[in-house]
């Protein structure tokens, strides 16, 4: 079984691919944010979400290769439905298909 993990840092975010039965990382991603806004306050440090959602969407995007199917249960839990694509180093790829509950479906 493999699984992807995103960090959202505070300069830069990373999405991996890691196989969870050996622990081996298949693939990371590395970006740099650049969300910090400019304050009036020179101490003050506020960061823009949309940029930070954007570069994570960037991310993900690199990883997802057939369009998300999004739906609710008859008792309105929301789901999505995902295809992942991970390159292997021999020249042939894996296709994890993944499920997103709650409010990360909508992500």
């Amino acid at each position: 079984m493999q699984a992807i993990g995103i960090d959202i840092g505070t300069t830069s975010i990373c999405g991996i691919v890691i196989d969870v039965e050996n622990g081996k990382l298949i693939k990371s991603v590395t970006k740099n944010s650049n969300a910090f806004i400019k304050s009036k306050n020179k101490w003050e440090k506020i960061q823009s979400v949309d940029k930070i959602m954007s570069v994570a969407m960037e991310i993900l995007d690199g990883f997802i290769c057939k369009e998300p199917i999004y739906r609710k249960t008859p008792l309105g839990r929301e789901i999505a439905d995902l295809l992942i694509a991970v390159n292997r180093p021999y020249g042939k790829s894996d296709y994890i298909p993944c499920i997103c509950w709650g409010r990360n479906a909508r992500f």
